[in-house]
């Protein structure tokens, strides 16, 4: 077998926990998987560095969307199928939006089969679809929500994750809500999380391929990119080190993202995404993600020892002009640095 697949997603909606929980089913099955990790920045990136400690066989592709990068992306997939790779999947960094035009059309008719489309969704932006005052409440523009219908015009499939956090019947609703804008569409429910529902995610990935249908009713390019270009991305990667004992870092990691949070509401801003990925010395290690000003922080793997020194990789989509977000984000690594006693070392940052 040779196949290939997007998973796209809307931004925190869970693309590379979902990519993880598929790898991990694959290899329980005898299946070789392996995912290629994209983004747009240059800095490390968070996404492959957490997908490697889950066992993943994993490669990075950061410098911008794989849309526009079809030789580079041909080679890494012949790379991974030369290693032994029956299946590889791969992410789509911002909001999921042309994959299937400028990706999957690429390499349609070729050696390579194409599993299914698959647009991750979480409760959260769900609300875009059906309610006016959404936007409003979780601070996302307006218009997002028709990006969130082109993601679902353009999609093979819809994976409904984080069904953890709904009840049955809420989950119900959420399907109906999805189908509302395409009636066909499969839809998955899962919690890539905990496992739940990947069985099933994965079995249809394997067994059926990309039908490279036209979508309907996309409406015109530039409009759907104009929501997403108001978005900044910040990637950052710098080290800290106590002067003469010991910290927590989970409790640095915390004051840092929850003194972010409070920042960038202060200015009337939003982080739709920031992620970060922090370890030690001893290989100990911690990933943290905020989806939004609103949202509880996500604590998806704890440090399990104080730390003398710490390397933190930070990968976050902002509303915000990029220039503030830069000097926000400066801010709050000093704020929460100087809170911890660490001396704080920026070896790169891009914003844009």
């Amino acid at each position: 077998m040779r196949k290939f697949g997007i998973i796209s997603g809307f931004l925190g909606a869970g693309k590379t926990t979902a990519m993880i929980a598929l790898d991990s089913y694959y290899r329980q099955k005898g299946i070789r998987c392996s995912l290629i990790v994209n983004d747009i920045g240059d800095c490390d990136m968070v996404d492959a560095a957490y997908s490697e400690k889950h066992g993943a066989s994993v490669s990075a592709m950061p410098g911008g969307c794989i849309c526009f990068r079809t030789q580079e992306l041909s080679e890494v997939l012949e790379k991974a199928f030369a290693s032994g790779a029956e299946l590889v999947l791969s992410d789509i960094p911002g909001c999921g939006i042309g994959g299937l035009d400028h990706v999957y059309r690429s390499y349609a008719g070729g050696q390579t089969e194409l599993a299914p489309f698959a647009a991750v969704i979480s409760p959260r932006e769900l609300s875009l679809l059906s309610d006016e005052d959404a936007s409003y409440r979780i601070h996302l523009p307006g218009d997002m929500g028709e990006i969130l219908r082109a993601h679902l015009q353009e999609a093979d499939a819809a994976v409904l994750n984080k069904i953890d956090l709904l009840t049955p019947e809420e989950t119900g609703q959420a399907v109906d809500l999805i189908r509302s804008v395409r009636p066909d569409i499969p839809v998955f429910p899962v919690s890539a999380r905990y496992g739940t529902g990947i069985g099933e995610l994965g079995d249809y990935l394997l067994s059926s391929s990309a039908p490279l249908n036209q979508p309907q009713g996309l409406g015109d390019r530039g409009e759907l990119s104009a929501p997403a270009d108001r978005l900044a991305w910040y990637d950052c990667r710098y080290y800290v080190k106590v002067c003469c004992d010991d910290f927590r870092p989970d409790s640095y990691l915390s004051d840092l993202m929850e003194t972010a949070r409070f920042s960038f509401a202060a200015m009337n801003a939003n982080t739709p995404h920031m992620k970060i990925f922090a370890y030690g010395e001893d290989g100990d290690y911690a990933k943290y993600s905020l989806t939004g000003i609103d949202y509880p922080l996500e604590k998806d793997h704890l440090f399990g020892r104080r730390a003398v020194e710490l390397s933190v990789v930070i990968n976050a989509r902002l509303l915000c002009p990029p220039m503030l977000a830069e000097q926000i984000m400066k801010a709050c690594i000093d704020a929460a640095g100087k809170k911890h006693n660490l001396d704080t070392m920026i070896f790169s940052v891009t914003s844009q």
